[in-house]
């Protein structure tokens, strides 16, 4: 069964079991001990989880864009200086420490080649 479910995110929350597919996942965003989970069906999700270990649990179409930000790259529209534009008209900020690899991480897979 473990390998039926590569296309879905599980985690608990407050003794809660979640689970989202990866495709209805457009970003995480870190705010002090917290993770939000920003969706496309607009649910709110909560998670405990350092960074390091939430980019090891996800799929190969999130890239870290900050410190803060996990973006999913089938939601990334447009990269500009320092921001990511995405498909529904939000704008992250790029942090520069991650700027160039993530540039080249969401190119490649724009073009396909991931």
């Amino acid at each position: 069964q473990r390998f039926l479910d590569f296309d879905i995110f599980h985690f608990s929350f407050n003794k809660k079991d979640y689970s989202i597919r990866y495709k209805n996942i457009i970003y995480f965003e870190k705010s002090l001990a917290r993770v939000s989970v920003l969706t496309t069906d607009d649910e709110g999700y909560v998670l405990r989880i350092s960074m390091s270990d939430l980019m090891e649990k996800l799929n190969q179409s999130f890239v870290q864009i900050s410190r803060s930000h996990v973006v999913n790259a089938v939601f990334i529209k447009e990269l500009k200086k320092g921001q990511v534009v995405l498909k529904n008209g939000e704008i992250l900020p790029m942090g520069r420490t991650f700027e160039a690899q993530a540039r080249e991480k969401i190119l490649n897979r724009l073009s396909g080649e991931v």
